[in-house]
C-alpha cells in the first residue's frame, strides 16, 4: 500500500490506481468505509462500466471480514444503480456468488444453504443455465455443479455455439464432462466439426494430461465411439501415441471381445 500511497502523490486522479487499491483493501482488510466505497463505485454512473463491474467482482470474490449481509447489501446497490449494470453477465455473477456462499455451508443442496440457492435462482429468473455455461471454462467453479443438476440443458448452445460438454472437453474440465454425461448428454456429440473424442484428440496438448485422460475415459465408458485409433498410434502425431493411445487401444479390444461375445450368442440362438 506505500506504493500505491506514493503513485498516489503523482497521480491522484489515476481512476485505475483507486480501483487496485480498493481491491487490494478489500481483499487485506476490509472496513466500513470500504463497502460504502464499493457501493459507491457501483451505483455512480459517471464512472464507467468496466470500473463499476470491477467494484461488482470485487464485492463478490474478493472481500474479506464481510458479512452475508453486507456484501448481499452491495450487490443490491449495483443491481439497483440501472439497466447498465443489470446485465446478463452481472445477473450470473450475482448468482454465481451465492452459489459459492451454499458451497462453503454445505457441498449439496441443504437445509441449511436453501435461501442461498433460492437467491441464486431468484436473481436469473429461476433459470441458472448462465452459471452453468460459466463452469466449463472455470474448473475452480466445479464444486458449483451439484446445485446446478436439473438447470443443465445438455443441447442448448452458448454465445460460440458450443454445448456445456463441448465447453467442457475445449476447456479440460472433467467434472462438467462426467456431469453431462450424467445428465444424458450425448457421447457422441458434435463439437465444431468434430465429434468430442475427435476434438479431444486434435486439440493441441501441452498439459492436464491426466485430465485429458479422464475426459477420454468418460467419453469411452458412456459409449463414445473409438476414433483415430491408427493416426493416434503414429509417433509423428505429437503425444497422442503415449498420452490417449493405450487408452483407445484398451476399448477398441474390449470392444473387440464384446462383438465376439455376442456374435457367439446370436450363433447358438440361431442354432436352436
Amino acid at each position: 500500500m506505500k506504493l500505491f500511497d506514493e503513485v498516489a502523490k503523482v497521480h491522484p486522479e489515476d481512476l485505475w490506481l483507486f480501483m487496485d487499491r480498493l481491491r487490494i483493501e478489500a481483499a487485506v482488510a476490509a472496513t466500513a468505509g470500504t463497502v460504502k466505497t464499493l457501493k459507491a463505485v457501483m451505483a455512480d454512473t459517471h464512472f464507467p462500466r468496466s470500473a463499476r463491474l470491477q467494484a461488482m467482482r470485487t464485492a463478490q470474490y474478493e472481500t474479506n471480514n464481510v458479512s452475508t449481509e453486507q456484501r448481499d447489501d452491495m450487490f443490491a446497490s449495483g443491481m439497483d444503480s440501472g439497466a447498465g449494470m443489470a446485465t446478463p453477465t452481472v445477473r450470473a455473477l450475482l448468482a454465481e456468488g451465492y452459489l459459492l456462499e451454499a458451497v462453503r455451508i454445505a457441498p449439496q443442496p441443504a437445509r441449511a444453504n436453501a435461501k442461498l440457492v433460492r437467491q441464486a435462482k431468484e436473481a436469473l429468473g429461476g433459470d441458472l443455465m448462465p452459471v452453468a455455461q460459466r463452469v466449463p471454462p472455470r474448473p475452480f467453479l466445479a464444486p458449483l455443479i451439484p446445485f446446478l443438476k436439473g438447470s443443465m440443458d445438455v443441447r442448448e448452445p452458448d454465445d460460440d455455439g458450443n454445448t456445456l460438454i463441448c465447453s467442457a472437453v475445449i476447456y479440460t474440465n472433467p467434472a462438467m464432462v462426467q456431469a453431462q454425461l450424467s445428465e444424458s448428454a450425448d457421447p457422441n456429440g458434435r463439437c465444431g466439426h468434430e465429434s468430442l473424442v475427435g476434438r479431444l484428440l486434435l486439440q493441441a496438448a501441452t498439459s492436464q494430461f491426466p485430465e485429458r485422460q479422464l475426459i477420454l475415459r468418460s467419453l469411452l465408458e458412456r459409449g463414445a465411439r473409438v476414433e483415430l485409433l491408427e493416426s493416434c498410434a503414429d509417433p509423428g502425431n505429437g503425444n497422442c501415441k503415449d498420452i490417449f493411445y493405450p487408452i483407445l487401444k484398451e476399448f477398441d479390444e474390449r470392444r473387440a471381445q464384446t462383438r465376439k461375445a455376442l456374435k457367439r450368442v446370436i450363433d447358438s440362438a440361431n442354432r436352436l
